[in-house]
């Protein structure tokens, strides 16, 4: 991606970064998309892939005109409208691409949170310091996306020498988490109001045990209701059906066989993906 970013940076750099200048916003979902590119770097990217996308689309589309022998108007009208839709399309699902992986790091630093402040609650309680907790934290990669988050802060507050209210409000901005938003907000509040750290990040911690408690009970639950519904649906009624059909090819023939085939080749397989996909979702880490 930064190979392609910065090839494409070359061609159309300036451009790029007057695009962004326009639109802040771009930047800020890349900092939510924790993707170290600038936003003119991005866009300039996503124009390239576009275009390249447009173009193999407008000569898939000629070639199979010149073989069915079209008219000159459809060999050129067709191409373009190709070309300009495909290219279109591929910018529209750079946006939702990027939307989609921030909506994947906020349900990292989520799941990452509660045992986050438990580790930050014991760095307190040892008498460390505001600012080498959360460097403390910036190092421990075993917390993910939390701990890219926590190095930001400690790169504002080591790098940029700002202080830590003013590094809380920019990580604030920055990450796609809400609940992490939560959690700095009543970090500021408490800094400002002279709550102690330990008290503050004590009552966070508990709070956010209990919900991610109260989230697994509800996604055994839910994983327990599709099992019986995976029993039914994929086990049981093809077993029945597949009796039944057999049954029918014996008395009217082979005119049920491809009935049968269907079920096996294709309502199977795609009920056992469909529920493995719904048992997917509803793991509260999104790993079965």
């Amino acid at each position: 991606m930064n190979k392609l970013a910065s090839f494409a940076y070359g061609l159309w750099g300036p451009r790029a970064e007057a695009r962004a200048a326009r639109d802040p916003e771009i930047q800020k979902r890349l900092y939510r998309a924790h993707l170290p590119l600038r936003a003119g770097a991005f866009l300039a990217a996503s124009w390239l892939v576009a275009l390249l996308a447009g173009l193999w689309s407008a000569l898939f589309v000629l070639l199979v005109l010149l073989a069915l022998h079209a008219s000159p108007i459809l060999l050129v009208a067709l191409p373009l409208l190709a070309g300009a839709l495909l290219g279109a399309w591929t910018l529209t699902l750079g946006q939702v691409w990027l939307a989609n992986r921030a909506r994947e790091v906020a349900k990292d630093v989520d799941d990452n949170l509660p045992a986050g402040l438990s580790y930050m609650l014991a760095l307190a309680n040892a008498g460390m310091p505001p600012a080498a907790i959360w460097g403390s934290l910036a190092n421990a990669k075993a917390f993910g996306a939390l701990a890219f988050e926590a190095e930001r802060i400690r790169r504002d507050l080591s790098l940029f020498s700002l202080d830590v209210l003013t590094a809380l409000r920019h990580a604030q901005e920055r990450t796609p988490s809400k609940r992490f938003h939560e959690f700095l907000q009543g970090a500021i509040s408490s800094f400002q109001s002279g709550v102690e750290l330990e008290t503050y990040l004590k009552t966070k911690g508990e709070q956010y045990q209990h919900e991610a408690q109260d989230a697994q009970l509800r996604a055994i639950d839910t994983m327990g209701v599709m099992a019986e519904a995976f029993l039914v649906v994929v086990v049981a009624a093809p077993l029945f059906l597949m009796i039944l059909l057999t049954v029918m090819a014996v008395n009217q023939g082979a005119g049920v066989l491809p009935l049968g085939f269907a079920l096996a080749l294709v309502f199977m397989p795609l009920a056992q993906i469909t529920v493995g996909a719904l048992m997917q979702g509803a793991n509260p880490r999104g790993s079965a």
